[in-house]
């Protein structure tokens, strides 16, 4: 059985002009959220094969906070740029080349696309929007191939 952990980034600090997008990094809320996530997520934490994460500021910073001194590990974390800001079918080539070779992957991302790709996976039964700061642990109940990526995938839990 594959498994497959959807974070969206904490609340992002909108404050700071000085920063682009790519830049920002918390704001007080969003720190709140991520340490909220690290509690919520300390059980499934020690499952994971590989965290495959936005290099954007506001996406590593959750993720840190999240992991504490895990996020040195670079066996285990990625910071891949092509999701910054990644459409649904860019994180599902993505999610499908990472999960032939393991069972559990976790995707740090960003909306839009992360909640179509999530609505992508369930295929829009709940038309579901990710909140800052959330998360969603899916699981695929068959044997996983390339092709049947899609298929499949049920929600076992989700913070919101």
């Amino acid at each position: 059985m594959k498994h497959l952990l959807l974070i969206r980034h904490a609340k992002s600090d909108w404050d700071i002009k000085e920063f682009p997008d790519f830049g920002r990094g918390l704001n007080k809320r969003g720190l709140r959220e991520a340490s909220e996530m690290k509690k919520n997520l300390s059980t499934i934490i020690p499952s994971i094969n590989k965290y495959i994460c936005s290099p954007a500021a506001r996406t590593i910073q959750t993720l840190s906070i999240i992991l504490g001194e895990e996020i040195s590990n670079a066996n285990i974390v990625c910071f891949e740029p092509l999701l910054y800001l990644a459409e649904s079918k860019k994180i599902m080539q993505i999610v499908k080349n990472e999960l032939i070779n393991l069972d559990f992957v976790a995707i740090v991302g960003h909306n839009n696309g992360i909640s179509d790709f999530l609505n992508l996976l369930t295929q829009n039964k709940f038309n579901l929007e990710f909140p800052t700061g959330s998360w969603v642990l899916l699981e695929n109940l068959s044997k996983v191939s390339n092709e049947e990526m899609n298929d499949n995938w049920q929600i076992i839990q989700k913070s919101w």
